[in-house]
């Protein structure tokens, strides 16, 4: 009998000791995110850039500071910027940086939005100037469906790299 109650209580020991830990001894936060999360990006952290969007008829680009979340990597720092920027209709497909080139492929939705020489010039260079606040950004090369192609309304050459240009901003 004796022994019986000598288990019972050990076993009782054991199930409030396995409570205790689950319960009261938490782990540090850190734990919970892998690794590849906590170096991309930290948590709740923001930071404000300023986005360059063009006017409602066309005629300049207009700065504006958003927040976007903070993030290490450059390459998904560039694709929470071009989501404040493009129509909602025309997506990333990916990017790619050489040094300080910035390769966009984007889906072939962009060529139905810039359907003239004016949007296609103010919405090529509110991505051009927008995206080369990044840094070491210099040059810009837009792709379509994984291809490269010459001109969209044939106003704009997209063989060549884009370079900033602050003549289409507002008071500049």
């Amino acid at each position: 009998m004796k022994k019986a109650i000598l288990i019972i209580f050990l076993v009782l020991d054991i199930i409030m000791f396995f409570l205790y830990y689950k319960y009261y001894i938490k782990t540090p936060e850190i734990i919970k995110y892998n690794a590849k999360t906590v170096s991309n990006i930290e948590k709740n952290k923001k930071e404000t850039m300023k986005i360059y969007i063009p006017d409602d008829k066309y005629k300049y680009l207009k700065g504006i500071d958003v927040e976007i979340p903070y993030y290490k990597d450059k390459e998904k720092k560039i694709k929470a910027i071009l989501e404040k920027i493009l129509p909602f209709e025309v997506k990333v497909l990916n990017i790619y940086i050489e040094k300080e080139n910035l390769y966009i492929n984007l889906n072939s939705k962009f060529k139905e939005i810039v359907n003239d020489s004016e949007k296609e010039l103010y919405i090529v260079y509110s991505i051009v100037n927008t995206v080369t606040q990044v840094e070491n950004i210099k040059k810009v090369k837009i792709l379509i469906d994984n291809e490269e192609i010459k001109t969209v309304t044939g106003y704009l050459n997209y063989n060549k790299f884009f370079k900033q240009d602050d003549l289409l901003i507002e008071g500049e």
